[in-house]
C-alpha cells in the first residue's frame, strides 16, 4: 500500500543506515587507534583487566629501570674496589720486600714507606671520591647502623651485607652461643722437673801491697806581662761652617721697550736707547704725539728732549701717515746717535691715533744691580768673595764661542764673564744665565728694572761688584784622634784604613748599631772599614764599631764630641788617616811544678784523690795564705787574693796542703820560693787545672773467676799459675790438658793488666775467665814482688750434671695450621726449653705450647681456634722415651668450631667467626673466645635500599651494606691499615710481621666484599631482571589481547559497513520517490 503521511520504507531505510554509518564509525576508530576498546562502553570488562594490566606493566618497566641502576652502582663500586685491591697488592708485595731487611738498607726500607703512605693516602681518597649522582659508595655512609644490646662487646668484625628491615625500620639480632670455639690439643706428661747443672770454677788471687797516689800540679807564672800594641790616626772636622759672600755685580743699561699705540692697538714700535746718544743711559723713555698739519700728510718733526721725552709732531689728520714714518723719524733724531727703532706698518693713521702721552715706553736704562751669591764648596766658597777681596769683573761682548760662559778664577780673583751675543744685542738677562751656568754664585735679578735691556761695550768694561751684603767667611777645623789600643799578647798588632762608598753598596756589619759600615780583612793582611759617603758618620760611634768588630781592638777611643760627625758633603771633613797598631807582644812565663802524693793507709780504699787550685778571699782574712778544704773527691786550695796575707810563695801552698794528714808535697828549691800573685797582671793566677792523683792503692786483690763452659763434674780439675824465662816477652801462656787441668805461665820479667791474663783463658774453648774482684792494682809483675805477692790458685771444682727433662734423645715433627717443623732434641732437655723453642716458630707452624699446672706436662696447642685449626705432632726417632710413651708414633688433634644461633636460626661457625645468609639477614662476626650465652644487638636504619620488585613492599626489596674501605676500617683481629703509616705501630722499620697479617686481613676483606657485591649482582640483580622481563612480556601480551584491535577482523567490517551505508544511502533514495509516484496518478 502507497502512503503519502507515513512514509515506512523511508524510516526502515533511515535506520539501518544509521546502524550502518555507526559501524563504519567504529571500524574506522579501532583502525585509526589500533585498539579495540577505546572508551568504557566498548568493553567495561575488558576495559577494567586492561587497565589493570598496564599498571602492572608500568610498575615492572620502572623494576626494571631500577635493576639497571642498581647494577649500575654495584658496578662502579666494584670497578673502585678493584683499584682497592691491586693498591693493597702493591703493599703486601712491598710489605714482604722490605722484611728481608738484611739485603735491604734503611734508605731502601725508607722508600718503600714512602711508597706505603702514598698508597694508603689514595686508598682514602677513593673511599672518598667514590660517588655515585653525588652519593659516597665506599665512605661508609651506606653501611648498617647498630644499636648495643647485651653482651654486645664479645663481638668484633661485625659485618652486616644485607638485611630487611621490614615496615618498622629496624630488626632485632639476637646471637645465642652454645658452645664456644675450642683450639686443637695434644699433651705430653711424664717429662722430669729434674736438678740444674752446676759449672765448674776456680780463682786466681793477686795480692797487691799498698802504693802511694802521686800527682803533678803545674803552675804557668808571668816572668814578663803581656803588651798591648797601640796606633793613632787624626781626623779633621769641621767646627764652623763657612758662610758664603752676597754682592751686587754693577752694568748700566739702556732703556729698552715697546710703543703700542692707534686707536686698535695695533701699531707697535720697539724703542731702545743707543749708547753714546742722548739718551744713553736714561733710566726710562716717554713718547708723546702732537697732531698738526705743518707738513701734511707727514712728519713735522721729532726731538728728544735730552732726560726723558720724546715728542713726534706730524699730520696724523690726514690719514695718510703711517708707524713706518713715525719709526724712522725718532730713529733719525741726532743723526740715528739717540734710538734704535724697529716695527710699525704701512696702514695710514687717523686723527684719533695720536694720543698720549705714552710714559716708560723704554725701560732698564742706567746703573743695575745683579746680585751674586757665592755657592758652598765652590772657588768661590768663604773668604775669596768678601769686601776688600771682590773679583774683578770683565764683561766681553760679541765671542765667538759656541755658547756664552762665566768662570771664577780664584787664584786670579777674577769673573770672566764671555757672551755671544753683540754689543746693543747682549741683555743683562743674558749677563745673569752666563753667570749662573758657571756654577760658581746664584743670580737674583730682582732688583734689574728691566732685565731685557740692551748694554754695550763701554758699560760691558765698567761692569764691577759694589760693596758686599755680606762678606764671605772661611769654615774652621779641628784635628780629633782615633786612639787604639790592642789586645795584650803576641800576634795583636794590625793595620786599619778608612774608606767611604755609596750606602748602597755596603754590607752593614752591624745594623743595630746606628753606624752605616763594612768591614773586610784580617790582623794579617789588615782591615778596611768602609763608610757612606752620601750620608753622615757618627765618629764616636765609628769608634766604637771598630772596636766591637776587630777582635786583636781591646778598645777605640774618639777624642772629640760625641756630637762630631765625618759629612762626606763638607770639604773641610776628613776620614781618620790610615794607621798602624804595633807594639804588642805576648807574656812570657815559667812552670813550677808541685808534687803531691797520698798516704793509701791514711786514705783507705780509695787514695787517688783530685785536686783544685783557685784564687779567691780567705775569711779569717788574717796570715793564712791558702787553705785546703775537703771536697767529694778530694780537695780544693784557695789561694789568698786580697792582698790582706802578704806575698804568697808555692811553699804556702804546700804548707796549705800538708796540713792534712797523709799528704805530702815536694818540689824544687826554685819551684817552693817562688812568688805566687794571684792578682798581678804579672803572672798567670790559675794552675793547669784539676789534678788527680793515680796509681795508689791499699792492701788488696785482684781475683780472676775461671767457670767451665759446661755444667759437668768431669770439668773439675787443678789450677796452675807459673812464671818462666823460658816465655816471651809480654805473651801469657795457657794450656788444658785431658783431664781438664788449667795451667796459666807468664814472662818473669813483664808486667800484665790482670784482665788480659782472664781474656787469655777465655780465649781458650771450654772455660770462661773474668775478673770478679777488682782491689788491687790490676796488674802483675813477678820481677816487682815488693809490690805483688805469688798468686794463689782455687782449683775447679763443684761441678754437676744437669738431671731430668726428656729422658732419650728424640726427632718429632710438629705441624699445625701454618705450616711444620722438625725438632732435634737431645736427652735432658727441660720442659721450659721445650716450649721456648716451639713458640719461637709459632708463627710459622700455628702452634704455640705452655706447661700445664702440674708442670710436669707439656701442653701442644694450635694458636686459632675452630675445625681448621690442628696440632699433628709425629714422633721420627725415639727409643723409648718421653713423647713415645705419651703419644706412641704420633697424635693428631683437630679444634672445634663455634655453635650458635642467629634469630633462632643455625649459623655456619668457623672458628670464633659464624655467619648467616637467609632472605632477610646476610651478617657474619667473630665472637670472643671461650664466650657462650647471648648477644644482642639492634639493626636501625643503613644501607643502600634497592627496590627490584614492581610493588613496594619489603620482600621486593633489597637492602644491602657496604661498608667503609678507608684505612681505619680495613684489617682485622691484627690491626688496621692506618697503622702501616710512617711511624705507627706496624710500619715497615718497625714490625713487617704484622704489616703482612693487617694486610692480608685486609685483601680478604675487600675480596669478601667484592665477591659479595658481585654474587648480589649476579644472583639477585640479573635474575631479577631476566624475570621482570618476561613477567613484562606475558604481560603485555595479555594486555595487548585484550585491548589492540583484530586488523583483519575490523577491516572485513570496514568493507562490509562502507557496503551497507551505500546501499542504504541507496534504498533510502528510492524510498523517498515512493510518495512522488503518486503525483502521476493525480495527473
Amino acid at each position: 500500500m502507497t502512503r503519502i503521511n507515513t512514509n515506512v520504507s523511508s524510516l526502515i531505510g533511515r535506520n539501518n543506515l544509521q546502524k550502518a554509518n555507526s559501524s563504519l564509525s567504529q571500524s574506522l576508530t579501532r583502525l585509526s587507534t589500533g585498539l579495540r576498546i577505546n572508551t568504557g562502553k566498548d568493553d567495561p570488562a575488558g576495559l577494567i583487566a586492561s587497565e589493570n594490566l598496564r599498571s602492572d606493566i608500568t610498575s615492572i618497566k620502572k623494576a626494571i629501570t631500577n635493576t639497571d641502576r642498581a647494577n649500575q652502582v654495584i658496578a662502579t663500586a666494584d670497578s673502585a674496589l678493584g683499584q682497592v685491591s691491586s693498591l693493597l697488592n702493591d703493599i703486601r708485595g712491598l710489605v714482604t720486600e722490605s722484611a728481608n731487611a738484611g739485603a735491604l738498607s734503611d734508605e731502601q726500607i725508607a722508600a718503600n714507606q714512602l711508597q706505603v703512605d702514598s698508597s694508603l693516602e689514595a686508598l682514602n681518597r677513593i673511599a672518598q671520591t667514590t660517588t655515585f649522582q653525588g652519593r659516597r659508595l665506599l665512605d661508609g655512609s651506606l653501611d648498617f647502623l647498630t644499636s648495643a644490646g647485651s653482651e654486645f662487646g664479645k663481638l668484633s668484625n661485625l659485618k652486616i651485607d644485607q638485611a630487611n628491615l621490614g615496615s618498622t625500620g629496624e630488626v632485632s639480632v639476637d646471637i645465642a652461643v652454645a658452645s664456644a670455639a675450642k683450639k686443637a690439643s695434644v699433651e705430653v706428661g711424664g717429662i722430669e722437673l729434674g736438678v740444674p747443672g752446676v759449672n765448674s770454677t776456680g780463682t786466681i788471687s793477686f795480692q797487691d801491697t799498698a802504693v802511694a797516689a802521686t800527682g803533678t800540679a803545674q803552675f804557668e807564672v808571668e816572668t814578663s806581662a803581656a803588651v798591648a800594641g797601640t796606633g793613632t790616626a787624626n781626623v779633621q772636622v769641621e767646627t764652623a761652617d763657612s758662610i758664603q759672600g752676597i754682592a751686587d755685580l754693577n752694568i748700566t743699561g739702556q732703556a729698552t721697550g715697546t710703543l703700542t699705540f692707534g686707536v686698535t692697538g695695533s701699531e707697535a714700535l720697539t724703542i731702545t736707547a743707543l749708547e753714546g746718544g742722548a739718551a744713553g743711559g736714561d733710566a726710562s723713555i716717554t713718547v708723546t704725539f702732537v697732531d698738526a698739519a705743518t707738513s701734511p700728510g707727514a712728519v713735522n718733526s721729532a726731538v728728544y728732549n735730552g732726560t726723558d721725552t720724546i715728542t713726534v709732531t706730524a699730520d696724523f689728520a690726514s690719514g695718510t701717515l703711517t708707524s713706518q714714518e713715525v719709526a724712522t723719524a725718532i730713529a733719525g733724531i741726532s743723526a740715528g746717535a739717540d734710538f734704535a727703532v724697529s716695527g710699525g706698518s704701512a696702514t695710514n693713521l687717523v686723527a684719533g691715533d695720536a694720543t698720549g702721552p705714552y710714559t716708560n715706553v723704554a725701560t732698564g736704562g742706567g746703573l743695575q744691580g745683579i746680585e751674586l751669591t757665592a755657592i758652598t764648596d765652590t772657588d768661590a766658597d768663604g773668604a775669596e768673595f768678601s769686601t776688600g777681596n771682590g773679583p774683578l769683573v770683565t764683561v766681553t761682548l760679541g765671542v765667538a764661542d759656541p755658547s756664552s760662559s762665566a768662570d771664577y778664577n780664584a787664584t786670579t780673583n777674577t769673573l770672566a764673564v764671555r757672551l755671544t751675543q753683540a754689543a746693543g744685542t747682549a741683555t743683562l738677562a743674558d749677563v745673569a744665565a752666563a753667570i749662573s751656568a758657571g756654577g760658581e754664585f746664584t743670580v737674583d735679578t730682582s732688583g734689574v728694572t728691566n732685565t731685557a735691556s740692551t748694554i754695550g761695550s763701554t758699560a760691558a768694561g765698567a761692569a764691577a761688584f759694589s760693596a758686599f751684603a755680606t762678606d764671605g767667611v772661611d769654615p774652621t777645623f779641628d784635628t780629633e784622634t782615633f786612639d787604639i789600643t790592642s789586645v795584650a799578647g803576641g800576634n795583636q798588632d794590625f793595620n786599619l784604613q778608612i774608606l767611604s762608598a755609596a750606602s748602597a753598596s755596603i754590607v752593614d756589619a752591624d745594623a743595630t748599631d746606628g753606624v752605616v759600615a763594612s768591614i773586610t780583612g784580617d790582623a794579617t793582611t789588615g782591615y778596611t772599614v768602609t763608610v757612606a759617603n752620601d750620608a753622615n758618620t757618627n765618629l764616636a760611634a765609628l769608634a766604637q764599631f771598630v772596636e766591637d768588630q776587630i777582635a786583636e781592638a781591646a778598645s777605640v777611643s774618639y777624642s772629640g764630641s760625641g756630637s762630631d760627625v765625618y759629612n762626606p758633603t763638607k770639604s773641610g771633613d776628613a776620614l781618620p788617616t790610615p794607621l798602624n797598631v804595633t807594639g804588642s807582644f805576648a807574656a812570657v812565663t815559667q812552670t813550677r811544678s808541685l808534687e803531691i802524693s797520698v798516704d793509701p793507709a791514711t786514705f783507705g780504699a780509695n787514695p787517688n784523690l783530685s785536686f783544685s787550685f783557685v784564687n779567691g778571699p780567705i775569711a779569717d782574712a788574717g796570715a793564712t795564705k791558702a787553705l785546703a778544704v775537703e771536697t767529694a773527691d778530694g780537695y780544693q786550695v784557695t789561694i789568698d787574693d786580697d792582698g790582706d796575707s802578704g806575698a804568697i810563695t808555692f811553699q804556702d801552698i804546700a804548707d796549705a796542703l800538708e796540713t792534712v794528714t797523709g799528704i805530702t808535697v815536694t818540689g824544687t828549691v826554685g819551684d817552693l820560693a817562688a812568688t805566687y800573685n794571684p792578682s798581678g797582671v804579672s803572672e798567670v793566677d790559675a794552675s793547669t787545672g784539676d789534678v788527680a792523683l793515680t796509681n795508689g792503692f791499699v792492701d788488696g786483690a785482684d781475683v780472676i773467676t775461671i767457670t767451665a763452659d759446661t755444667a759437668d763434674a768431669e770439668f773439675d780439675g787443678t789450677v796452675t799459675f807459673a812464671t818462666s824465662s823460658s816465655v816471651t816477652a809480654g805473651s801469657i801462656g795457657v794450656t788444658i790438658d785431658s783431664d781438664n787441668n788449667i795451667t796459666v805461665t807468664v814472662d818473669d820479667t813483664s808486667t800484665y793488666n790482670i784482665a788480659d791474663i782472664a781474656t787469655a783463658i777465655t780465649n781458650k774453648s771450654g772455660y770462661t775467665a773474668s775478673v770478679t774482684t777488682a782491689e788491687g792494682s790490676g796488674t802483675f809483675s813477678a820481677a816487682n814482688l815488693s809490690d805483688d805477692t805469688t798468686p794463689t790458685v782455687e782449683d775447679l771444682a763443684g761441678g754437676q750434671a744437669k738431671t731430668g727433662g726428656l729422658l732419650k734423645d728424640a726427632v718429632i715433627q710438629l705441624a699445625g695450621s701454618a705450616g711444620s717443623e722438625v725438632f732435634n732434641l737431645k736427652a735432658g732437655t727441660d720442659i721450659d726449653t721445650l716450649v721456648q723453642q716451639i713458640n719461637l716458630i709459632s708463627d710459622a707452624t700455628g702452634v704455640a705450647a705452655e706447661v700445664a699446672p702440674d708442670g710436669t706436662t707439656l701442653q701442644i696447642n694450635s694458636t686459632g681456634y675452630g675445625s681448621s685449626a690442628f696440632v699433628d705432632l709425629q714422633v721420627s726417632q725415639e727409643d723409648a722415651g718421653t713423647f713415645t710413651a705419651a703419644v706412641g708414633s704420633g697424635s693428631r688433634a683437630a679444634g672445634t668450631d663455634v655453635v650458635a644461633t642467629v634469630n633462632g636460626i643455625a649459623a655456619t661457625g668457623d672458628g670464633n667467626s659464624l655467619s648467616i645468609n637467609t632472605a632477610t639477614l646476610d651478617l657474619s662476626t667473630s665472637v670472643e673466645a671461650d664466650f657462650v650465652g647471648t648477644s644482642s644487638f639492634t639493626i636501625t636504619g643503613g644501607g643502600a635500599l634497592f627496590q627490584l620488585g614492581p610493588d613496594v613492599v619489603s620482600n621486593q626489596q633489597a637492602r644491602l651494606g657496604i661498608s667503609s674501605v678507608n684505612t681505619a676500617a680495613l684489617g682485622g683481629v691484627s690491626g688496621k691499615l692506618y697503622q702501616l703509616g710512617s711511624g705507627g705501630t706496624a710500619d715497615l722499620a718497625n714490625d713487617p710481621t704484622t704489616a703482612a697479617r693487617i694486610v692480608n686481613e685486609a685483601i680478604d676483606q675487600v675480596t669478601s666484599l667484592r665477591g659479595r657485591l658481585g654474587a648480589f649482582q649476579r644472583t639477585s640483580l640479573e635474575t631479577n631482571k631476566n624475570a621482570l622481563n618476561d613477567t613484562l612480556s606475558n604481560l603485555t601480551e595479555a594486555e595487548s589481547s585484550i585491548r589492540d584491535a583484530d586488523f583483519a577482523e575490523e577491516t572485513a567490517n570496514l568493507t562490509r559497513s562502507q557496503i551497507l551505508v551505500q546501499s542504504g544511502t541507496r534504498v533510502l533514495a528510492i524510498a523517498n520517490q515512493n510518495p512522488q509516484n503518486v503525483l502521476g496518478l493525480l495527473g
